[in-house]
């Protein structure tokens, strides 16, 4: 019996288990595995690119408000630049027609004192002969602050001293017109 219990011992050991499993997934899985992550990393980067569309549109509706801006501006500073302009183009016509007016004032101011001049040495003789003879002291001096009674005015001098007035009167209108 020792020999027929050895060999039944040695049948006897246990039958070979089967096998374990191994560490390597099945196929399955790792495409389940695989997935999963590039779900997860896919999930990730869109929120990423989520944000930095939100941020990209804040700052595209910014610039975009800030072209609007810059444009109404540019507009503005244009316009303000034809408006200065028209009133250089005023303010020069202006000008070459009071430096005309001036020159016309200029020229009608010496006709005026030159005939004064004439005048006063015309007169003078006429109004002592004229005064000695009838014995009138209505005519003092050169300065014509007083001269009552004479009337010895030249046709020029009166001619000159309508149109110095005529122009003094355009002269006011004119500046009255640009207040």
């Amino acid at each position: 019996m020792a020999a027929r219990t050895s060999v039944f011992l040695m049948n006897t050991e246990a039958p070979p288990s089967p096998p374990r499993e191994s560490p390597v997934p099945e196929p399955d899985e790792i495409i389940r595995q695989s997935v999963e992550a590039w779900s997860a990393e896919q999930q990730d980067y869109t929120a990423e690119l989520e944000q930095s569309l939100a941020a990209l549109e804040s700052y595209e509706a910014r610039l975009g408000e800030w072209h609007s801006e810059l444009v109404t501006k540019s507009e503005q500073l244009d316009q303000q630049n034809r408006d200065l302009e028209e009133r250089r183009k005023q303010f020069a016509q202006q000008q070459a027609s009071d430096l005309a007016m001036t020159a016309e004032l200029d020229q009608a101011r010496a006709e005026v004192e030159d005939l004064r001049q004439r005048l006063a040495e015309m007169v003078d003789p006429i109004v002592a002969a004229s005064a000695a003879a009838t014995g009138d002291t209505g005519y003092t001096n050169r300065s014509g602050k007083s001269n009552a009674g004479v009337e010895l005015l030249d046709p020029s001098v009166s001619a000159v001293a309508k149109q110095f007035q005529k122009l003094r009167q355009q002269q006011a209108a004119r500046r009255s017109a640009g207040r």
